[in-house]
Formats: structure tokens, C-alpha cells, sequence
């Protein structure tokens, strides 16, 4: 998205909210700045998209911050996520078969499972493990796999620059082999 473009998505966000941007207090070129270069990756259609679904979905009278309308992008451009049980039922299919398969079934399962599972050697000690708790094994994994999402999400919520820094100083998303950053939110089952 452009400076000009930027100013789009500022009319709009004055219009719906008149009196917020009532008066100049002499930092509108700064905040356009900042919107502009927050906003540089994507289409001027999509922000102005994310910024109405928040004017018609926001219930407090306040304008966006930032943070609000980068987080309707990804509600936009996001498939909605597996859920913890969803995640654990496939799992729990590749237990069944993972005392003789747990290659193939670990190769079967999405990357963002593998990632919380690691390697296919669990999938073995669980499947051969003659006093699994599925209770317990099942409650830990499902809180792995909602800490791994949410820090899929946070990372993919910080701006491009910052995520190419951040894999630049080791600090990045630690991805299983062969995923990217979209794989880490794969759509919802059916």
C-alpha cells in the first residue's frame, strides 16, 4: 500500500469516525507514515477491507489501532485453524497404526502437527506403550499444539521486515522441515 493509498484508508477512517479526527494536531503526516509503512505488503483492497469490517463490526465507538485491523487481514486472509481436538483425533488415528507405520503415519500428518509430535519415533513409544493414558498424553498434547498456534499467530502478526530479522537473528519461527510460515496455520479439517 502507497502514501496515497494510505490517505484512502485515512478518509474512511475519518468519515466513520468524525470526531476522533476532528482536530490536527499536527502528527496526521506521521500517522499516515507509519500506517503507510505497517501496511506497505498489502493491497490497498484488503486494508480498506479489514478497516469496514471493523467499522461494522466495532461496538465501543472508538477508531482501529494498528494491532485491530492487522488482525481482521488475517481473519480475512486466513483459513480458520484446527482446532486442539481436531488436531489430537489425527494423531490419535496415527497411534493406532504406529507400532509397525509410524513413518508413514507420521509423514501422513500436517506439519503443524508434526511439529508439536516431532518425530515418528513418538508415535511408536506411544502406540507401544502398554500403559497409555490417553487422558494425560492427550491433555499435553493439546496444550503443545495451542502454545505452538499461538505463537504461529503472534509471529505471523509482526510485520514482514521484523519476521525477516527475526529469522536473520535465529529468532524466528522454528518451522519443521519443509514448512513455511503459511503451512503453520493449515485450514480446518473437514
Amino acid at each position: 500500500m502507497t502514501l496515497a493509498e494510505t490517505g484512502q484508508v485515512m478518509d474512511l477512517l475519518a468519515a466513520a469516525y468524525p470526531r476522533f479526527y476532528a482536530n490536527d494536531d499536527g502528527n496526521t503526516e506521521i500517522v499516515l507514515e507509519m500506517w503507510a509503512s505497517l501496511f506497505q505488503p498489502y493491497p490497498v483492497e484488503l486494508v480498506l477491507a479489514a478497516v469496514k469490517a471493523h467499522i461494522v463490526t466495532g461496538t465501543r465507538g472508538f477508531p482501529p489501532v494498528i494491532g485491530q485491523i492487522m488482525a481482521k487481514i488475517r481473519q480475512i486472509t486466513q483459513p480458520e485453524e484446527r482446532s486442539e481436538q481436531e488436531a489430537w483425533s489425527l494423531v490419535r488415528r496415527a497411534i493406532g497404526n504406529g507400532i509397525y507405520g509410524s513413518e508413514e503415519e507420521f509423514a501422513r500428518l500436517p506439519k503443524d502437527i508434526q511439529a508439536v509430535v516431532h518425530d515418528p519415533a513418538q508415535l511408536r513409544v506411544w502406540a507401544m506403550d502398554g500403559q497409555f493414558n490417553e487422558n494425560v498424553v492427550s491433555s499435553n498434547f493439546m496444550r503443545s499444539y495451542r502454545t505452538r498456534m499461538e505463537h504461529v499467530r503472534e509471529f505471523q502478526a509482526l510485520p514482514q521486515d521484523v519476521q525477516a530479522l527475526a529469522a536473520r537473528m535465529g529468532g524466528g519461527l522454528a518451522l519443521s522441515p519443509g514448512e513455511t510460515e503459511r503451512e503453520a496455520l493449515p485450514p480446518k479439517s473437514a
